[in-house]
C-alpha cells in the first residue's frame, strides 16, 4: 500500500524557498517564476510527483475552468487543491492567467515563498462601500460555481443541472449575471441536492 501522505510530507519538510529571478514591472517587486517555483518542488521530491491539471465544465451555459494538483507515486494519490480560474477572450491574457494561477497553487501547496514580502503593501482590499458589495457578490457567485461543481463531481449530470436551471427561469442567463434572490434559489437547490447524495 502506498504511504503517499508520508512521502508528500518528508518532501514538504525538505523544500526550500526558490530564488526570486523575476521582477514584477508594476511593482517592481522580484518575485520566483514558475519554472523556478516547479524547480524548487521537484528537488524536493523523491518517489512522488507534483502535478496540476485542468478541469473544463459547462456551468448554467458558462464555461468554467479548475486547476488542480495533486502528489501521485506508482500506487497512490494525494489531491492538494482544486481553485477556480478566471476566463478572458484574449488567448495572450489568459495564458498569463493560467501562469499566475499554478504558480499561485504551486506555492500554497508547499508553503513556500514565491516574492518579496511587502507587508501587504500592494494587496487589493475595498476601499469603500462599493467595492466591498463588489467583493461580496464576487465571493457569493465563486461560492455558487463551487457548489455547482461539488454537485457534478458527486455524479449529478451536468445536462440535468443545466435542465433544472433553464427550466426555473435562467435560461440564456450566467451564474454571473443573476441577482441575489436568484442566487438563494439555485444555491438552494444545489445544496439540497448535494445533501441528498452525501446522505446515500
Amino acid at each position: 500500500m502506498s504511504d503517499i501522505n508520508g512521502k508528500f510530507a518528508l518532501a514538504w519538510s525538505r523544500v526550500e524557498n526558490p530564488p526570486l529571478d523575476s521582477v514584477n514591472p508594476h511593482f517592481k517587486s522580484k518575485f520566483a517564476s514558475l519554472g523556478a517555483v516547479l524547480k524548487a518542488i521537484r528537488k524536493a521530491c523523491d518517489g512522488i510527483a507534483y502535478i496540476q491539471a485542468f478541469d473544463v465544465a459547462d456551468m448554467g451555459g458558462e464555461s468554467i475552468i479548475h486547476i488542480k494538483s495533486w502528489v501521485q507515486d506508482g500506487d497512490g494519490r494525494l489531491e492538494l487543491s482544486r481553485l477556480r480560474m478566471p476566463i478572458t477572450d484574449n488567448p495572450q491574457q489568459q495564458g498569463s492567467i493560467i501562469t499566475y494561477y499554478r504558480r499561485y497553487v504551486a506555492v500554497t501547496d508547499w508553503g513556500i515563498v514565491g516574492e518579496e514580502d511587502d507587508d501587504a503593501e500592494s494587496a487589493m482590499k475595498p476601499k469603500n462601500d462599493y467595492d466591498k458589495q463588489r467583493s461580496a457578490k464576487k465571493a457569493a457567485q465563486d461560492e455558487l460555481a463551487d457548489l455547482w461543481q461539488q454537485c457534478i463531481d458527486l455524479g449529478v449530470k451536468p445536462d440535468g443541472l443545466k435542465s433544472w436551471y433553464e427550466a426555473n427561469g435562467f435560461k440564456g442567463k450566467k451564474l454571473t449575471q443573476l441577482n441575489n434572490a436568484e442566487r438563494m434559489k439555485v444555491k438552494a437547490y444545489l445544496t439540497d441536492m448535494k445533501r441528498s447524495i452525501e446522505s446515500i
